[in-house]
């Protein structure tokens, strides 16, 4: 009889190997072979990290993303205050509406009809109006900033989805290979040839993967409600198959991204025309010293002073409440300092933000292509030579498992990256306000202003 040890490996996802010893003898050499040999290279395969064959359709990162513009509600509420901004310019450029006043028994004149309309005197009005279309401009702006940042939520929400269904899949895969091994060895105990604790040890292993995969079940439908949130629609909609993970193929200058991220940050627009409506505010608030005028025609019936007739009326609006002039001029003031020291802030840190991204999805990147060139084949060659080892007593059957298992962890490390990837592109994509992913099935509205 021969022990061979089954030490402890932890790997993602909380599944951890038993450690003890299992007892094996002849005849359950014989069943755990006859088990393994069962494994064919298309079952290996299954476990590797190439996506199975395709089903007619399955929704991409691009589906939601077209759902989201469709149906997300900070985007429709950007969208209403845009075009309620664009109203302000008409509102700003209108005089006054005229006031009409009647009169009649006053000092034994007869009925009388007055019309006065005000008439802002400076560039008042020029200035109110050239506030509001830059306001309106800005709010434009707010609606591409908006959609980058709920397009970068949807890829998050997206990415930690796909990866939820190959952690659950792949959790199912270890349940099924260990209830495969529970019953080769309940076959072996009935004979008398594996001992019973090493039975409840693999029932053991069975209880917690079984945990696992009802843990991952219950994430996956976490995360389709996450999803359906980031998307705008009920949290109970149901899901399309999605598209597996697959590489980000990119080619950008380092460089040239920084400088264009600098340029073209959708906030950095938002904050510029804030700040240049800020600096028309502070000029409107100093035309506030000037006096208004208001001109009027007045028409008096005749009475037992006066014949009656038709006269001109001149009104001036006379600025002597100084306090409450330099009050007005001094929060316009401050106002130009808010907008210029927020586009400043926002201004330092794009370059550090579009930094850490670039760097980010670097890492992805060399992780993915480790994984996917390295790692994984390394490890399928490592399970075949382990089996072939086996075959002739120089492995232990806990060589195997572990080796499966490494598979296993190899698989969801590069779905890890594979969705850190998805989640940094778009990110970045929001940092530059255009698509930086190859084209196809891209959103309306993409990349174009309002």
């Amino acid at each position: 009889m021969r022990l061979i040890p089954l030490r402890r490996r932890a790997i993602r996802g909380g599944v951890v190997a038993e450690a003890g010893v299992l007892r094996t003898s002849g005849s359950a050499l014989l069943l755990l072979f006859s088990f393994l040999s069962s494994l064919s290279a298309q079952e290996m395969r299954g476990i590797s990290a190439e996506p199975g064959p395709a089903s007619p359709w399955r929704a991409g990162l691009d589906f939601f993303l077209r759902l989201a513009q469709e149906h997300h509600p900070a985007l429709r509420a950007a969208e209403s205050r845009w075009h309620a901004a664009l109203q302000e310019g008409e509102l700003r450029r209108s005089l006054p509406d005229p006031e009409l006043s009647v009169s009649w028994g006053a000092m034994n004149r007869g009925p009388g009809v007055a019309l006065m309309q005000a008439i802002p005197l400076g560039s008042k009005r020029r200035l109110e109006a050239a506030m509001a279309d830059t306001l309106a401009l800005a709010a434009g702006r707010r609606v591409e900033a908006t959609r980058w940042a709920v397009f970068a939520e949807v890829a998050d929400a997206y990415a930690r989805y796909a990866f939820s269904l190959e952690a659950r899949e792949s959790a199912r895969e270890n349940l099924a290979l260990v209830r495969e091994l529970e019953a080769v060895l309940l076959a072996g105990y009935r004979t008398g040839e594996v001992p019973f604790a090493d039975v409840v040890r693999i029932q053991l292993e069975g209880s917690r993967m079984e945990n696992e995969v009802r843990s991952w079940e219950e994430r996956l439908s976490t995360e389709a409600a996450l999803l359906n949130a980031a998307v705008g629609l009920p949290i109970r909609t149901p899901v399309p198959e999605v598209e597996p993970l697959q590489p980000v193929e990119v080619v950008w200058d380092e460089g040239e991204l920084l400088a264009e991220a600098g340029r073209t940050h959708p906030e950095l627009a938002v904050l510029s025309a804030e700040a240049a409506a800020a600096r028309l505010g502070k000029e409107r608030a100093r035309q506030e010293f000037r006096p208004d005028l208001g001109v009027g025609l007045e028409y008096l019936g005749p009475g037992e002073m006066t014949k009656g007739g038709l006269g001109v009326m001149l009104q001036v609006g006379i600025p002597i409440r100084r306090k409450r002039l330099a009050a007005g001029l001094a929060r316009a003031e401050a106002d130009e300092r808010a907008a210029a020291a927020s586009l400043e802030e926002v201004r330092r840190k794009v370059e550090a933000e579009t930094r850490s991204a670039l760097f980010r999805f670097g890492d992805a990147r060399r992780r993915a292509l480790l994984f996917q060139n390295e790692l994984l084949p390394q490890a399928r060659q490592a399970l075949e030579a382990t089996r072939a080892a086996y075959r002739t007593g120089e492995a232990g059957f806990a060589d195997l498992v572990e080796g499966l298992r490494m598979l296993l962890e190899f698989r969801l490390g590069l779905a890890d990256a594979l969705a850190e990837q998805l989640r940094t592109v778009v990110e970045l994509e929001g940092y530059l306000g255009r698509r930086l992913r190859p084209a196809g099935g891209e959103p309306s509205g993409v990349g174009r202003m309002p």
